[in-house]
Protein backbone atom coordinates (compact mmCIF):
# COMPACT_ATOMS: atom_id res chain seq x y z
CA UNK A 1 0.00 0.00 0.00
CA UNK A 2 1.20 3.45 -1.16
CA UNK A 3 0.08 6.30 1.20
CA UNK A 4 0.72 9.87 0.35
CA UNK A 5 0.51 12.62 3.32
CA UNK A 6 1.32 15.97 2.25
CA UNK A 7 3.55 15.71 -0.97
CA UNK A 8 2.21 16.93 -3.65
CA UNK A 9 3.74 17.79 -7.51
CA UNK A 10 4.66 20.83 -8.46
CA UNK A 11 1.54 22.18 -9.62
CA UNK A 12 -0.23 21.13 -6.48
CA UNK A 13 -3.57 23.47 -6.97
CA UNK A 14 -4.06 21.82 -10.27
CA UNK A 15 -3.11 17.79 -8.72
CA UNK A 16 -6.03 19.05 -5.58
CA UNK A 17 -8.73 19.52 -9.10
CA UNK A 18 -7.45 16.48 -10.52
CA UNK A 19 -8.32 14.70 -7.24
CA UNK A 20 -11.78 16.39 -6.60
CA UNK A 21 -12.99 15.35 -10.42
CA UNK A 22 -11.46 11.91 -9.83
CA UNK A 23 -13.94 11.90 -6.86
CA UNK A 24 -17.07 12.62 -8.97
CA UNK A 25 -15.82 9.97 -11.62
CA UNK A 26 -14.94 7.02 -8.93
CA UNK A 27 -18.99 6.45 -8.14
CA UNK A 28 -19.44 5.53 -11.85
CA UNK A 29 -16.89 3.35 -12.37
CA UNK A 30 -17.90 1.59 -9.21
CA UNK A 31 -21.98 1.63 -10.29
CA UNK A 32 -20.90 -0.25 -13.43
CA UNK A 33 -18.58 -2.82 -11.62
CA UNK A 34 -15.63 -0.69 -13.50
CA UNK A 35 -12.28 -0.95 -11.81
CA UNK A 36 -9.52 1.76 -13.25
CA UNK A 37 -6.02 1.09 -12.86
CA UNK A 38 -4.04 4.47 -12.19
CA UNK A 39 -0.86 4.55 -14.83
CA UNK A 40 1.09 7.88 -16.27
CA UNK A 41 2.64 10.79 -14.25
CA UNK A 42 0.23 10.46 -11.11
CA UNK A 43 1.64 6.82 -10.88
CA UNK A 44 4.88 7.95 -11.77
CA UNK A 45 4.74 10.77 -8.53
CA UNK A 46 3.15 8.21 -6.27
CA UNK A 47 5.84 5.84 -6.66
CA UNK A 48 9.02 8.81 -6.62
CA UNK A 49 7.18 11.54 -4.43
CA UNK A 50 8.97 13.91 -6.71
CA UNK A 51 7.90 17.09 -5.96
CA UNK A 52 9.11 18.66 -9.08
CA UNK A 53 7.02 16.57 -10.99
CA UNK A 54 3.93 18.29 -13.13
CA UNK A 55 0.73 15.99 -12.70
CA UNK A 56 -1.47 17.59 -15.71
CA UNK A 57 -3.97 14.97 -15.71
CA UNK A 58 -4.99 11.38 -14.77
CA UNK A 59 -4.34 8.37 -17.10
CA UNK A 60 -6.53 5.31 -16.24
CA UNK A 61 -6.93 2.05 -17.50
CA UNK A 62 -9.79 -0.33 -18.31
CA UNK A 63 -11.04 -2.74 -20.73
CA UNK A 64 -11.82 -0.87 -24.09
CA UNK A 65 -15.25 -2.62 -24.25
CA UNK A 66 -16.52 -0.84 -21.38
CA UNK A 67 -15.97 2.86 -23.27
CA UNK A 68 -18.93 2.87 -24.75
CA UNK A 69 -20.71 2.69 -21.33
CA UNK A 70 -18.72 4.51 -19.22
CA UNK A 71 -18.82 7.15 -21.66
CA UNK A 72 -22.74 7.82 -21.77
CA UNK A 73 -22.87 7.41 -17.58
CA UNK A 74 -20.13 9.98 -17.41
CA UNK A 75 -21.67 12.39 -19.66
CA UNK A 76 -25.20 11.85 -18.10
CA UNK A 77 -23.10 13.28 -15.34
CA UNK A 78 -22.48 16.43 -16.97
CA UNK A 79 -18.54 15.34 -18.14
CA UNK A 80 -17.72 15.73 -21.66
CA UNK A 81 -16.89 12.58 -23.25
CA UNK A 82 -14.89 11.07 -26.36
CA UNK A 83 -13.67 7.86 -27.29
CA UNK A 84 -10.33 9.04 -29.30
CA UNK A 85 -8.52 7.00 -32.47
CA UNK A 86 -5.78 5.95 -30.35
CA UNK A 87 -8.16 3.33 -28.11
CA UNK A 88 -8.92 6.45 -25.46
CA UNK A 89 -11.79 7.43 -23.94
CA UNK A 90 -11.15 11.03 -23.06
CA UNK A 91 -13.03 12.53 -19.95
CA UNK A 92 -12.91 16.65 -19.47
CA UNK A 93 -14.77 19.04 -17.39
CA UNK A 94 -13.79 22.13 -16.13
CA UNK A 95 -10.20 22.75 -17.58
CA UNK A 96 -9.34 19.08 -16.40
CA UNK A 97 -9.16 16.02 -18.00
CA UNK A 98 -8.92 11.76 -17.21
CA UNK A 99 -8.11 9.40 -20.30
CA UNK A 100 -8.92 5.88 -19.69
CA UNK A 101 -6.26 3.92 -21.71
CA UNK A 102 -7.47 0.38 -23.06
CA UNK A 103 -5.95 -1.76 -21.53
CA UNK A 104 -6.38 -4.87 -24.48
CA UNK A 105 -4.22 -2.27 -26.67
CA UNK A 106 -0.93 -0.49 -24.66
CA UNK A 107 -0.69 -2.66 -21.90
CA UNK A 108 -0.79 -5.95 -24.29
CA UNK A 109 1.94 -7.78 -22.66
CA UNK A 110 2.58 -5.71 -19.63
CA UNK A 111 2.00 -7.74 -17.01
CA UNK A 112 -0.14 -5.48 -14.82
CA UNK A 113 0.38 -6.42 -11.22
CA UNK A 114 -1.45 -3.27 -9.00
CA UNK A 115 -1.32 -1.77 -5.80
CA UNK A 116 -3.41 0.66 -3.75
CA UNK A 117 -2.69 4.25 -3.46
CA UNK A 118 -4.54 6.36 -1.17
CA UNK A 119 -4.37 10.18 -0.69
CA UNK A 120 -6.67 12.70 0.19
CA UNK A 121 -8.97 9.92 0.98
CA UNK A 122 -8.97 9.00 -2.85
CA UNK A 123 -8.50 5.62 -3.42
CA UNK A 124 -6.52 3.91 -6.62
CA UNK A 125 -5.49 0.84 -7.72
CA UNK A 126 -2.20 1.83 -9.23
CA UNK A 127 0.07 -0.15 -11.50
CA UNK A 128 2.73 -1.85 -10.02
CA UNK A 129 6.34 -0.11 -10.20
CA UNK A 130 7.77 -2.42 -12.76
CA UNK A 131 5.17 -2.93 -14.98
CA UNK A 132 5.24 1.05 -15.01
CA UNK A 133 8.29 0.64 -15.67
CA UNK A 134 8.00 -1.43 -18.72
CA UNK A 135 5.23 1.33 -19.99
CA UNK A 136 7.80 3.91 -19.80
CA UNK A 137 10.83 1.92 -21.73
CA UNK A 138 8.23 1.12 -24.31
CA UNK A 139 7.59 4.41 -24.29
CA UNK A 140 11.38 5.61 -24.88
CA UNK A 141 11.67 2.68 -27.49
CA UNK A 142 8.78 4.38 -29.83
CA UNK A 143 9.80 8.14 -28.95
CA UNK A 144 12.80 7.27 -30.88
CA UNK A 145 11.51 6.68 -34.18
CA UNK A 146 9.88 9.89 -34.13
CA UNK A 147 11.37 13.14 -35.43
CA UNK A 148 9.07 16.19 -34.72
CA UNK A 149 9.40 18.47 -32.61
CA UNK A 150 6.18 17.66 -30.24
CA UNK A 151 7.54 14.27 -30.66
CA UNK A 152 11.03 14.97 -29.13
CA UNK A 153 9.26 16.96 -25.92
CA UNK A 154 7.19 14.23 -25.25
CA UNK A 155 10.88 11.61 -25.74
CA UNK A 156 12.30 13.78 -23.20
CA UNK A 157 9.58 14.11 -20.68
CA UNK A 158 8.96 10.15 -21.15
CA UNK A 159 13.10 9.96 -20.32
CA UNK A 160 13.17 11.89 -16.98
CA UNK A 161 9.45 9.97 -15.74
CA UNK A 162 11.76 6.44 -16.76
CA UNK A 163 14.80 7.59 -15.04
CA UNK A 164 12.70 8.94 -12.16
CA UNK A 165 11.39 5.19 -12.01
CA UNK A 166 14.64 3.59 -12.31
CA UNK A 167 15.55 5.39 -9.30
CA UNK A 168 13.46 4.09 -7.23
Amino acid sequence: MIEIGNERPLNSEHFSRLLAFYRDIVPVCQDLQITPLLTGSFAVFAYTRNQMMWVNDIDLTCSELAFSRLSYALAAQGMETEVKAWHVLQVRKDGLKVDFDSIEYWFAGVPTGDDTLIIDECVFNVIGLSSLRELYRRGLEEGVRRRDAASRAKYAAIAEKYALLCAV
